[in-house]
C-alpha cells in the first residue's frame, strides 16, 4: 500500500475515533441512554463492504459497542472504526496504552516509499 494512502486512511480513522465521543454523547453520564447509531452510513459514490476486510484491526479494550467497515471509493480502500464507551472507569477508557488505533508494526516498523 502506498504510503500516501496509508496515512490518509489514518487520517480519517482518526477523525472519526477523535470526533465520535462528543457528536454521540447525548445524555448526562449517569444515563443509560444506549448509542443511537447502529451502522456506519452509506457513502455517496463509494461502495460499502459487508464487513470489515482490512489485514488489521484497532484495538481497543472495554469497548462497550463497536462499528466497522470498510469502502471502495473511487478505486481506494478506507476502513472506518468506530468505538464507544458508554461510562468510562479504570480500565475501560478511550485514552490508555492499552489501546491501539493502529497497528503497532506502523509505527515501528519500515515504510517503503
Amino acid at each position: 500500500m502506498h504510503v500516501k494512502l496509508r496515512q490518509t486512511m489514518l487520517v480519517i480513522v482518526a477523525i472519526v475515533l477523535l470526533i465520535s465521543g462528543p457528536i454521540f454523547t447525548t445524555s448526562p453520564r449517569s444515563s443509560a441512554t444506549v448509542f443511537p447509531i447502529t451502522a456506519l452510513p452509506e457513502l455517496p459514490g463509494c461502495v460499502k463492504a459487508a464487513a470489515w476486510n482490512a489485514p488489521w484491526k484497532p484495538e481497543f479494550s472495554g469497548v462497550d459497542r463497536e462499528l466497522q467497515s470498510s469502502y471502495q471509493c473511487d478505486g481506494y480502500k478506507f476502513h472506518v472504526y468506530l468505538a464507544q464507551y458508554f461510562i468510562q472507569n479504570q480500565g475501560k477508557e478511550a485514552v490508555s496504552q492499552a489501546n491501539h488505533a493502529i497497528p503497532k508494526s506502523w509505527r515501528y516498523g519500515r515504510t517503503q516509499a
